[in-house]
C-alpha cells in the first residue's frame, strides 16, 4: 500500500512539474500560465507573471486613445447634465459623434477628416469610435443605457482611479463585448478575443522591431491550430442565428486565411485602442503594408515576467 501511495505522489508530482514548466510550444509560457491567460477572472490572479505597473504616471494612461475618448465622452455628458440621448440604435446622435471625432487623437488620420467630401452619417460609420465608446459605456458600473438614454454616474466614476478605469476596459473588451459584431463578421472566433493578452506576451516577446501583422497571426495559429480551438468551439453561438445548412456552409469557408485575417483587424485595433502598439505605414496604396511594435507606453506598463528564452 505504501509503494502505491508513493507511486501516485511520485505521479502527481510529475503532473505539477509539467504543468509548470517552460514550454517552447508557448513560446516560454508554462501550460499553466497559459491557461490562466486563457481563463483568467481577475488581473492579481495573473501575478507574477504578468503585472501591469499601478504606479505609472497618470498623464501616460491619459494619453491612450481609449481613456482620451473616455474623458471627452464624459465630458460631454457633464455638458448635458449627466445624460446623452441615443438613437434608436443606441447609437449617440452625429452631434456628439462629430465632436468626438474632432477633439480625439486617434481620430486624426483617419479617413474621415476635416475638409473631406466624406461626411459622418452615424457613429457606426466611424468604426473605431463606435467599438471604443462600446467600450467604455459597456461598464455598467459608470454608466447606464436606456432605451434611448446614456446616463453618467459621476459618483461612482470618481472613486476609480485612472488605472482602475483602464484595467476594466480591458477586462470588459476581453470577456464582454462581442467582436465578431465589432467588425460585422459572420466569423465568432471567440479563440482570438479569450487570448487577447497572450496576443500582448507575443508582443511582448517579438515586438521590439516593427513586424508586420501577419507575423503574430502566424504565431497565434501555431499555437492554436485545430478548428475545435476556432469555428467548433463557437458553435453553440452560430447556432443561436444560422440553421443547420447556414453553419454547414460557414464551416466549409472557415480557414486559416480567415483566421488569420480576423486576428489582424480584431487584435490589433484593440492593440492601438489600448496604446500598446505603434503602427507605421510601409507601403501606400490599396494594399497598405502595417507594420508593428510595442510602443513606449506598452513597455512602461506591462510586466511579464518569464523564466525560459525562446527566440
Amino acid at each position: 500500500m505504501t509503494g502505491d501511495y508513493d507511486l501516485v505522489k511520485e505521479f502527481l508530482e510529475f503532473i505539477e512539474k509539467v504543468k509548470e514548466t517552460p514550454s517552447e510550444e508557448f513560446y516560454g509560457l508554462s501550460p499553466l500560465q497559459m491557461f490562466k491567460l486563457l481563463t483568467f477572472e481577475d488581473f492579481k490572479s495573473l501575478s507574477p507573471f504578468l503585472q501591469f505597473n499601478k504606479n505609472i504616471p497618470e498623464e501616460k494612461l491619459l494619453k491612450t486613445p481609449i481613456l482620451d475618448l473616455e474623458e471627452k465622452l464624459v465630458g460631454i455628458l457633464k455638458a448635458n447634465g449627466g445624460k446623452l440621448k441615443l438613437t434608436k440604435n443606441k447609437n449617440l446622435k452625429l452631434k456628439d459623434v462629430n465632436n468626438l471625432f474632432f477633439s480625439c487623437k486617434i481620430f486624426e488620420n483617419y479617413e474621415f477628416h476635416r475638409g473631406s467630401e466624406q461626411k459622418i452619417t452615424s457613429e457606426e460609420a466611424v468604426t473605431h469610435l463606435f467599438r471604443i465608446r462600446n467600450i467604455i459605456t459597456f461598464n455598467r458600473e459608470f454608466f447606464e443605457k436606456g432605451k434611448r438614454t446614456l446616463v453618467f454616474k459621476e459618483k461612482e466614476f470618481i472613486k476609480h482611479s485612472s488605472y482602475e478605469r483602464f484595467l476594466s476596459y480591458i477586462d470588459i473588451a476581453i470577456n464582454s463585448i462581442n467582436w465578431s459584431y465589432f467588425y460585422w463578421d459572420k466569423f465568432f472566433y471567440f479563440i482570438i478575443q479569450k487570448g487577447f493578452l497572450f496576443s500582448l506576451y507575443l508582443l511582448h516577446k517579438f515586438g521590439d522591431i516593427y513586424r508586420e501583422s501577419e507575423f503574430y497571426a502566424q504565431k497565434f495559429l501555431e499555437v492554436f491550430p485545430l478548428k475545435s480551438y476556432w469555428f467548433s468551439y463557437d458553435l453553440p453561438y452560430y447556432e443561436e442565428f444560422f440553421n443547420e445548412e447556414e453553419i454547414e456552409k460557414l464551416s466549409r469557408k472557415d480557414n486559416e486565411d480567415e483566421r488569420s485575417l480576423c486576428y489582424i483587424l480584431r487584435t490589433f485595433d484593440l492593440m492601438e485602442y489600448f496604446g500598446f502598439v505603434d503602427k507605421k505605414i510601409e507601403k501606400e496604396g490599396p494594399w497598405r503594408k502595417k507594420v508593428f511594435k510595442k510602443s513606449e507606453f506598452f513597455q512602461d506598463f506591462v510586466k511579464f515576467e518569464v523564466r525560459m528564452e525562446i527566440k
